[in-house]
């Protein structure tokens, strides 16, 4: 979610504010890409690129974090990648939408007509507003990840919490189904109460008794 991230806020806001130029339909070309391309299938470029022909990353596999946290950020690059490129393209598409519907507003043009130079307004005035659409994409994407992509999982090998609950399934082991469907109820219960109190910190016109 962080590779999102960093990839979509700026993606998506230089989208907006060159709207209409070669940047935008760069943009605009790449997000539709990474939206259209399945993950499992971007993993298997991924590996055949990064761990086959260049050797640069290893093919599957885990490392302990405390142990070899160098082999862990190997073994994750690859996973990381193929999940955070396809989640950061629905991001920037719907950071620029907001963005270029709040662009258009009565208090946006208010300013730029008092003299205030265009990237003031757009990152002091509408980016704020633009993103409560988007911080609500963000938590049901981070309440998806919460829940695991066995696909992606078995890919690289990578034990995850989704293909656990399949292996728990297939074991009939309902005691760890019980704890795993409840980590991840409790995890979607803590994104809603987040990005509810990140709505009101956007939003001065949203509060809570």
């Amino acid at each position: 979610m962080l590779l999102a991230l960093l990839l979509s806020v700026p993606l998506g806001i230089i989208s907006a504010y060159r709207s209409g130029t070669w940047i935008d339909h760069s943009a605009r070309l790449l997000a539709l890409a990474g939206f259209c391309i399945p993950r499992y299938w971007l993993a298997v470029l991924l590996i055949l690129a990064f761990a086959l022909n260049f050797q640069w990353l290893p093919v599957s596999g885990y490392a302990d974090l405390m142990t070899d946290p160098l082999g862990n950020l190997q073994h994750a690059a690859l996973p990381v990648i193929a999940l955070g490129v396809t989640v950061a393209a629905i991001q920037t598409r719907f950071l620029r939408s907001s963005l270029l519907d709040v662009i258009g507003q009565d208090y946006v043009r208010t300013a730029r007509a008092k003299g205030l130079a265009a990237q003031a307004v757009l990152l002091r005035h509408a980016l704020k507003n633009a993103l409560i659409p988007f911080v609500t994409v963000v938590g049901l994407e981070l309440g998806a990840l919460l829940g695991g992509l066995v696909v992606v999982e078995q890919i690289f090998a990578w034990p995850g919490i989704g293909w656990l609950m399949i292996q728990s399934i297939d074991a009939r082991d309902y005691a760890t189904v019980q704890g795993i469907v409840l980590v991840i109820a409790a995890g979607v219960v803590v994104i809603n109460l987040v990005v509810d109190i990140l709505y009101a910190r956007f939003d001065p016109r949203i509060h809570y008794v």
